[in-house]
């Protein structure tokens, strides 16, 4: 059986789940808390306000993180309406069900992903962009190797950045 990724949604997540291989499931949490949970093999966590400086490794024997890059987010808002950021510090949620609900104007504005306003054809103002990483426990009994397959994975997608809507792919090296 495939190792078991849980995480926020991104489309750069899909492609490296096809290249490394691992099975993905989608998760509003942003924490990282199924790792602790013990329900995923490894997760994604976001970190926002903090462009300069990589999210803090979560605490725990044996952690792994590897910061993939900075995913692009915004906030979509109705045709001829300008899109309001009051969203401070809350959760991104579902992005496809936040753009969905601003393109059939049950919501006059939403904050959602750039990829997935992109695919919607909502006008949007971009916010700034949030660091996605993805942590893992390297352990006795767990064989897969997150760290080499992500970086391998990684070095192809960098120049797909801009399609996947990410402002840079590939921030670093891996941090224990």
């Amino acid at each position: 059986m495939l190792p078991e990724f849980a995480g926020p949604y991104d489309p750069l997540i899909e492609e490296l789940a096809a290249l490394c291989p691992f099975r993905c499931r989608w998760t509003v949490d942003e924490s990282g808390a199924a790792l602790d949970d013990g329900t995923a093999d490894a997760v994604g966590i976001l970190v926002r306000g903090q462009r300069a400086k990589p999210p803090p490794v979560r605490p725990g024997e044996g952690r792994r993180m590897l910061v993939l890059g900075a995913r692009r987010e915004c906030i979509a808002g109705a045709a001829g309406k300008r899109p309001v950021d009051d969203f401070a510090g809350e959760v991104l949620g579902d992005p496809w069900e936040a753009a969905a609900a601003v393109s059939a104007g049950t919501k006059p504005h939403a904050r959602t992903t750039r990829f997935v306003a992109d695919r919607f054809g909502v006008p949007f103002v971009d916010t700034e962009p949030a660091l996605y990483a993805v942590v893992w426990e390297e352990r006795p009994g767990r064989r897969f190797g997150w760290g080499i397959a992500l970086r391998a994975a990684l070095g192809g997608l960098a120049s797909a950045s801009e399609v996947l809507g990410w402002e840079y792919i590939g921030m670093g090296a891996e941090v224990r």
